[in-house]
């Protein structure tokens, strides 16, 4: 029964939290039967309940997420700055401040954390700090940078469900602001560019895929 499950998995599912980050990748697969796009919402449980109930039809064989992200350190990731992601953490400040945790079986984390599809290029790969919401002062940034390069919101929810369905997952995303007290008004004035670097890094390596076999899929 999985065997035969696994030989239906054709499809490639493009998500974003919303429509400018996914607009480039749309015309680009324009007519593509083996490609779909699905749109979240903001927020960590509008993307785990979005991908979860699209993933239960079982048809899926690769999740791509593409969005934007704060940076902790804008030296080590500039603005507008494209990058892949290696893993995801959940966590938050409270967590990161050493002031909550996460309960495990042997020991207490200050995060969880799910791995990416590994991909051939690994210079342009990054951890990213999922909370459940966005950073703005400054002494919460600094203890969530301990846990990774960049923080967005949706990553680590998609990578739940796709953990859940056993769907491999990966993420690219754009440098749109710096984590910080700032972040809004930098989000607002860079988020459409940062977008578009995110889907030019997610088209290269669809290109990339092109000739081989979507994992699950067939060749």
């Amino acid at each position: 029964m999985e065997e035969r499950l696994q030989e239906t998995r054709a499809l490639r599912l493009i998500v974003s939290a919303w429509l400018p980050e996914q607009e480039s990748l749309i015309r680009h697969f324009a007519g593509r039967a083996d490609v779909e796009f699905l749109l979240t919402g903001i927020g960590p449980l509008r993307a785990a309940a979005a991908v979860a109930h699209r993933l239960a039809r079982g048809d899926v064989a690769q999740v791509l997420f593409v969005g934007t992200a704060g940076a902790y350190d804008g030296q080590a990731c500039p603005l507008l700055s494209a990058w892949g992601v290696s893993s995801a953490r959940f966590t938050d400040g409270a967590a990161a401040l050493g002031c909550s945790y996460f309960p495990a079986t042997k020991d207490a984390s200050p995060f969880e954390e799910w791995v990416a599809e590994s991909v051939e290029s690994e210079k342009r790969r990054v951890i990213c700090v999922c909370p459940p919401s966005i950073t703005r002062d400054e002494t919460t940034a600094v203890a969530l940078a301990k846990f990774g390069e960049l923080e967005n919101l949706e990553i680590a929810a998609v990578a739940t469900a796709c953990a859940v369905t056993k769907v491999p997952w990966q993420a690219f995303l754009g440098v749109s602001n710096a984590v910080g007290p700032n972040a809004h008004e930098e989000w607002k004035a860079y988020h459409a560019e940062a977008s578009r670097a995110a889907q030019a890094m997610a088209q290269a390596m669809a290109q990339a895929l092109a000739q081989a076999a979507i994992p699950g899929g067939g060749s």
